[in-house]
């Protein structure tokens, strides 16, 4: 079942071909994931977005968002133990 809906703070990615990717994930966490009145630690999604995004060329973020996103969402669930079931972008911006 779903459960709280957390919002990471944006981050600014250097691509690496050149250019910079301004991205906001939000994570939709399991109902038993998080406890009541706890905040959700948002430090392994923001670790791993980094990681993946600063390895892809420009082309590659402007042209695979939604399989970047899907690739990026296997490694979060896997990284909070199947706590997080889905990830949503809140902001997704290139230069």
């Amino acid at each position: 079942m779903p459960g709280e809906v957390f919002t990471l703070e944006p981050v600014a990615v250097n691509l690496a071909g050149g250019g910079y990717l301004k991205i906001g994930v939000a994570l939709q966490f399991t109902e038993d994931a998080v406890a009541e009145g706890e905040e959700p630690d948002g430090t392994k999604a923001t670790d791993l977005i980094i990681s993946q995004f600063s390895q892809a060329q420009p082309v590659d973020v402007a042209g695979a968002r939604e399989a970047l996103r899907e690739a990026l969402q296997q490694r979060i669930i896997e990284a909070y133990d199947g706590a997080v079931m889905g990830i949503y972008y809140t902001e997704f911006v290139t230069q």
